[in-house]
């Protein structure tokens, strides 16, 4: 048994000469495990290379993306600075405009508003990484100081003209109609349950023209849940008026009207049952019987 050989024969293409190897029986066994041992090995160092290779290349991409992200929250940063430093500028400017014109003192401006809620995303930012989704509120509240700081200059130009006071105080029906619902205490049409109304319902056809009853400036144009295409103006002094379920407003944010003007179209808009105008008067945030102002 142990006298048993394996013949290899070697023929060469170019020359006649043959080679023969014998091997053992014995041998042959360790000579296929240290070949198959030695494919292995290369089959190994092939794929390792090839995957130190891939990591290489992922870790070239990962640190030009943290080169970037470094980038973006720096500006990030930078720019938020920028803005806290004029959203502060604007809330300055506000609570001089409040003092003055008595609009409620201590109030919360939007701009302070924003700048908390702002804080708390960058705290959150920084512990789980989304500075890239907060980074595009900068974008807003930068848009939003602009058009802020050019609705303060025009509130300064109405509210520095020196005309006679009594012309921003609410006088007069802000639309041709009659009187639907009154000042006071009412049973909800929806609900069925009682409940404070804050104004008056003037029933009239729909799209006629609403008038603005005194001299102000636009805070408010846009909707609401319950009062439709909504108008609020601001008449300086703590006089506010507030215009609902209208069908479309003519006039923007910012804007500053004369006592007569064209405002707005009654409508049928949010919880109404009818075409009509709810029109209400507030002094000092508190509500108004506008039925006395009508006919002063």
């Amino acid at each position: 048994m142990y006298n048993k050989f394996i013949t290899i024969v070697v023929i060469p293409q170019k020359t006649s000469l043959v080679r023969k190897f014998k091997i053992s029986n014995v041998l042959l066994p360790f000579i296929l495990i240290g070949a198959l041992v030695f494919v292995i090995g290369w089959i190994w160092v092939i794929f390792d290379y090839f995957s130190e290779r891939t990591n290489q290349r992922e870790h070239i991409i990962k640190k030009e993306q943290f080169n970037q992200q470094d980038l973006i929250t720096n500006q990030f940063f930078d720019e938020f600075e920028r803005v806290q430093m004029h959203l502060n500028h604007l809330a300055g400017i506000n609570n001089k405009l409040r003092a003055f014109t008595s609009l409620g003192q201590g109030a919360t401006t939007k701009g302070a508003e924003n700048s908390q809620q702002f804080q708390e995303k960058i705290e959150v930012a920084k512990k789980e990484g989304i500075i890239n989704v907060i980074a595009s509120d900068t974008t807003e509240i930068n848009i939003d100081q602009i058009e802020r700081e050019k609705n303060y200059h025009l509130l300064i130009s109405f509210l520095s003209n020196n005309e006679n006071p009594l012309n921003r105080i609410p006088n007069g029906w802000p639309v041709k109609g009659f009187l639907n619902k009154e000042f006071g205490i009412i049973k909800d049409p929806f609900t069925g349950q009682v409940r404070p109304h804050h104004g008056i319902d003037i029933s009239t056809q729909l799209f006629s023209p609403i008038i603005s009853p005194a001299n102000g400036y636009v805070t408010f144009s846009g909707k609401d849940d319950y009062y439709g295409n909504l108008l609020i103006i601001d008449h300086g002094n703590g006089f506010l008026t507030r215009y609902g379920h209208l069908a479309r407003a003519e006039v923007e944010k910012g804007e500053i009207v004369k006592r007569g003007r064209t405002i707005a179209q009654v409508g049928n808009t949010g919880r109404t049952t009818g075409p009509h105008l709810h029109y209400e008067v507030i002094f000092n945030r508190v509500p108004q019987n506008p039925v006395k102002y009508i006919h002063n």
